[in-house]
């Protein structure tokens, strides 16, 4: 029992001053912390260890429409948020010296029959497990009336995986899907659409606490960007009969898909005994930013799905945006002036970052900030006099009319690698129309007030939402670790902390979130988009982004209803168990990705992207503390330079500067939004470019990166894309 104390012991382990006000390196800034409370690492783990020595790791999960590695195992089925979720203990009485697994299972609804219990998983691009037992035909307790409080056990006694003599041992891996029945009668009108589903699989390692990703412990470190708080990586494949077969080349396989399509894709696993070929088609890897943390607790589990669903709803209409899910009544009308879209997920595509900016096309899911050219006594922009902070080119009310719309274009600047070899970047500029598409405040001049011109701006794309929770859970002193504004110790890096004021707080807080790092909590951070990019009200934020020449603006927002604070704390739950991006074992090991990540520590990216960094004991969410995590970022503000300035206030300094922005997931953006375009505005095309655009305390290492050999700036390309 002594390593499993070890394992428990490493468990444990007044207004805001102006900007230019912020303290010298070595005396931190004051400020207010975000959490008040100190938890206990034994709190804040998924496992504990019984009298006896059994572990009990416990956690929960949700309903899937099929098996791990088929495509639809990784979308949400229809009425996803309606009682589908379930708690889970997972008691390994092997630690103790027995000889048996205990799972004890509680469905958020009754089943009408005992699930399934399937266990030693035999191939990992399939559904194939070699032991389908069942839970005791009898639950250890009964359903009450409102089918709740149900509870069932299943018994693992022998060690099916192939090769195996049967006696489970310590340090085999088991792992264990269940299959749900959702009724308390078969045919129960309660329960609405399907009714038989699956779930995730869950990995455990018989003597450890914990769940895994993957059946090998040192690799699962390796994978787990966000430590427990991870969302295990895609690994689906698309099944391909014989029939379908036009020729295989070693690996690759040519065949005719659904659509009746000539592709080629990799073999994962031949014929073998289940009469058709699996393949990695990618189909499912736009999901990657989709799943919930490894680790969520149950009641966590259903507050997430209750905030997905919120995320993605029209706050126009109620409607949700995935098919046969019923209309959320409670929030239609809510959106109803002026809005960027209607939902959350409308900019967030699959929890991405939105549409990339296209040549001589209106933005759609990028944000144009606008101010007046004056800031206040924090150094933050004042909103335009007749615009507020953000352009909102949609109208949802008859009775307002809609600000300008941005068009962008991109002009060429070319350069050279230090070999010789060329390069061109795009720089994106800027018009403002009307509905009409004429050209508005062609001359760019303020005039406030009363003019309605425009110039001071700046364009934001979307960021990605996956893992946003354990960035809040870093505890501020950590990142004053690294607060540095006056570059005292000479590294060519002056990285400052943001501070943010806060209503009630006396003191700011320390920003995190949003490309500037102004919102300082994912709660702010969720009340700010829904104001300026949807049109609604919470209490936090409890007027409309209306400029002050915008009467019939202000009119309506008189007469706007507001998000109540339970929906407001469900999308914040959504977001801040939205788990970080796992790192794909297809990957990892590649000889050009671990050659790349010596050529990141060489040119310093790592000065600014932090790879690991610590989560404190403060959240309140139990998951997120005490998380082992490798963001790549530090949450600081750099002065990025000249070339990646933004025209929003007159100060030069505060225009340059930018949060470092994490790359856990990079290698995935395409995948999830279809395009991999890069930086605060979208101007890069790929990695080199957005590296190529650095400038000011990054000048070093860009201009190191552009000296390299070919092969060693393809090898931190490849380093990247492996995150």
């Amino acid at each position: 029992m002594a390593s499993f104390k070890n394992l428990l012991a490493l468990a444990c382990g007044a207004a805001a001053v102006a900007a230019a006000e912020l303290a010298a390196a070595g005396t931190p800034p004051a400020y207010a912390p975000l959490f008040a409370t100190t938890y206990t690492p034994a709190e804040s783990v998924n496992w504990r260890i019984a009298p006896d020595g059994t572990i009990v790791t416990f956690g929960s999960g949700r309903a899937r429409s099929r098996h791990e590695s088929e495509s639809i195992f990784y979308t949400f089925p229809v009425r996803y948020h309606e009682h589908r979720t379930f708690g889970f203990e997972i008691h390994d009485h092997v630690a103790a010296g027995g000889n048996s697994i205990e799972i004890f299972y509680e469905p958020q609804y009754a089943h009408w029959r005992q699930p399934e219990c399937r266990s030693a998983y035999g191939n990992p691009y399939r559904a194939a497990f070699n032991n389908n037992a069942t839970f005791n035909p009898t639950p250890v307790a009964v359903a009450r009336p409102d089918g709740t409080g149900q509870k069932w056990v299943c018994r693992i006694t022998r060690n099916a995986h192939a090769g195996s003599d049967g006696v489970l041992r310590i340090g085999d891996w088991m792992e264990v899907e269940f299959q749900q029945f959702l009724g308390i009668s078969q045919g129960d009108p309660v329960v609405q659409g399907q009714t038989v589903y699956y779930t995730d699989t869950y990995r455990f390692h018989i003597g450890y606490p914990g769940l895994f990703i993957e059946g090998n412990e040192a690799l699962n470190t390796r994978l787990s960007a966000g430590g427990a708080a991870t969302a295990p990586f895609v690994r689906a494949g698309e099944s391909v009969p014989p029939s379908a077969v036009i020729s295989q080349q070693g690996n690759q396989l040519t065949y005719r898909n659904d659509a009746n399509q000539v592709v080629t894709h990799t073999i994962l696993d031949g014929l073998g005994n289940y009469n058709n070929y699996i393949v990695d088609s990618g189909a499912t890897d736009y999901t990657s930013f989709f799943r919930e943390a490894l680790n969520i607790r149950w009641p966590t589990h259903n507050d997430f799905l209750n905030g997905r669903r919120l995320f993605h709803s029209s706050f126009k209409t109620g409607a949700h945006f995935e098919p046969g899910n019923p209309a959320n009544t409670a929030i239609a009308g809510l959106a109803n002036s002026l809005a960027v879209q209607e939902s959350c997920i409308a900019c967030h595509v699959h929890n991405g970052r939105g549409a990339a900016p296209q040549e001589a096309q209106a933005l759609t899911t990028s944000v144009m900030k606008v101010s007046s050219g004056q800031v206040d006594a924090n150094g933050q922009p004042l909103p335009h006099y007749h615009f507020g902070d953000t352009l909102q080119p949609r109208t949802l009310n008859a009775a307002l009319a809609a600000e300008p719309a941005t068009r962008v274009a991109f002009s060429e600047q070319a350069g050279n690698y230090a070999d010789g070899q060329a390069f061109a970047l795009q720089r994106p500029t800027y018009r403002f129309v009307d509905s009409d598409d004429r050209i508005f405040a062609s001359a760019f001049q303020a005039q406030e007030p009363p003019g309605r011109g425009i110039a001071y701006y700046s364009a934001r794309m979307p960021q990605t939402i996956a893992g946003l929770g354990l960035l809040e859970a870093i505890d501020e002193e950590t990142l004053l670790q690294r607060h540095d504004p006056d570059d005292s110790n000479g590294d060519g890096i002056s990285g400052r902390v943001a501070l943010v004021p806060a209503a009630g707080a006396g003191l700011p807080r320390i920003g995190r979130f949003g490309w500037k790092a102004d919102k300082f909590s994912l709660r702010h951070f969720s009340a700010t988009a829904l104001r300026g990019e949807i049109g609604v009200k919470t209490s936090l934020l409890p007027t409309l982004d209306c400029g002050v020449a915008q009467l019939a603006c202000q009119q309506q927002a008189q007469g706007a209803g507001s998000l109540s604070d339970a929906d407001l704390a469900l999308i914040t739950t959504y977001v801040q168990m939205t788990g970080a991006p796992s790192r794909r074992p297809d990957s990892i090991d590649l000889p050009g990705a671990i050659a790349g990540e010596a050529v990141f520590t060489q040119i310093n990216c790592g000065g600014c992207h932090v790879a690991t960094l610590q989560t404190g004991y403060r959240h309140p969410l139990a998951e997120l503390r005490g998380q082992t995590i490798h963001a790549y970022t530090d949450l600081l503000l750099h002065d990025m330079g000249d070339a990646l300035a933004d025209q929003l206030t007159p100060q030069a300094q505060a225009n340059r500067e930018w949060r470092t922005p994490p790359l856990w997931g990079l290698g995935l953006r395409e995948a999830v939004n279809g395009h991999g375009r890069l930086l605060h505005d979208g101007r890069a095309r790929n990695i080199a470019e957005a590296i190529l655009w650095h400038g000011g305390e990054a000048q070093a290492s860009r201009e190191a990166f552009r000296n390299l050999p070919a092969a060693a700036r393809a090898h931190l390309v490849e380093f990247l894309e492996s995150l």
